[in-house]
């Protein structure tokens, strides 16, 4: 079972919680972490959220642990998801859900500095930075070729293909993703 730990117990936080428990993956379920506010303030919300209504467990806040049911969980208030400390607790999986990542701009910097080889993250980023530069300019001149040579139809036929190929290309890329984790989990074990 991969070890899980939940980035902020804001409206996301709270529901990917909640989900854990309902679907009976609470032993998955290791760390916690919210900067902004304290344990007790959580567990007070948890329990009654006036959004998604009352939730039926025991919740209790005690010292660093959140306890729900009976499933205790160790609560730390970090400001940065990267001085976590998942190692400590054997994390698989950190679940960020404070939306700081809501646009794909703030995703991709973040992937290229997760994926960057320490020895090179210069080179990775410097990459990174250039090849997006060439597909912008690439884009913009692909975008007016498009419209002079077969007017609105030619551009929304050609964004179309495009797209199409972005989402193959995300989903190699989403599979590579998946292998690697898996080997890293089982290279842990």
């Amino acid at each position: 079972m991969a070890r899980i730990a939940v980035n902020c117990l804001g409206r996301m936080g709270k529901i990917l919680l909640r989900r854990l428990f309902d679907d009976k993956r609470v032993s998955e379920l290791v760390l916690l972490n919210e900067p902004c506010a304290d344990i007790e303030q959580h567990a007070l919300l948890l329990e009654f959220d006036t959004v998604h209504g009352r939730w039926d467990h025991d919740i209790e806040a005690r010292g660093d642990q959140l306890s729900v049911s009976g499933h205790a969980m160790r609560c730390t208030q970090v400001k940065e998801i990267r001085d976590l400390p998942l190692q400590n607790y054997s994390i698989d999986l950190a679940v960020d859900c404070t939306g700081d990542h809501n646009s794909a701009a703030k995703l991709h910097s973040q992937l290229v500095f997760a994926f960057a080889k320490s020895e090179r993250v210069a080179m990775d980023v410097g990459f990174y930075c250039m090849s997006n530069a060439v597909g912008r300019l690439v884009g913009t001149l692909l975008s007016g070729l498009c419209r002079q040579l077969w007017g609105v139809a030619g551009c929304l036929t050609t964004a179309a293909i495009m797209s199409a190929l972005s989402f193959l290309a995300a989903g190699r890329l989403a599979r590579r993703i998946s292998i690697r984790a898996q080997a890293d989990i089982h290279d842990q074990h």
